[in-house]
C-alpha cells in the first residue's frame, strides 16, 4: 500500500505511466500470475457456488481459489534464464 501512496503522490508523467504499463505487459511472471489468478478465481468461484448453491459461496470460493493460485505461482516461479523469447 505504501508503494501505491508514493506512486500517487509523486509527479507522474504520461511517459512514466506508459513505461510502467509496458513493463507490466511484457513481464513474463506478471502475465503468468495474472493468468493463474483468473483461472484459480474462476474455478474456486464455480466450485464454491456448486457446493453451497449461494452467491456467498461463489464469492468465498473465488477468493480462496485466487489465493491458492497466487501461492502456486509463487512456489513455481520461472527463473529469468527460462523465460521464453520476447518477454523480459
Amino acid at each position: 500500500m505504501t508503494g501505491v501512496a508514493v506512486y500517487m503522490t509523486s509527479s507522474s508523467t504520461e511517459e512514466r505511466n506508459h513505461d510502467r504499463a509496458y513493463r507490466l505487459r511484457w513481464n513474463y511472471n506478471q502475465n503468468r500470475v495474472d493468468m493463474y489468478s483468473g483461472v484459480g478465481g474462476a474455478i474456486g468461484g464455480i466450485g464454491g457456488a456448486l457446493l453451497t448453491k449461494s452467491v456467498l459461496g461463489f464469492t468465498r470460493g473465488g477468493a480462496l481459489g485466487l489465493a491458492a493460485a497466487v501461492l502456486v505461482h509463487a512456489s513455481t516461479i520461472v527463473p529469468p534464464k527460462d523465460i521464453p523469447e520476447g518477454y523480459h
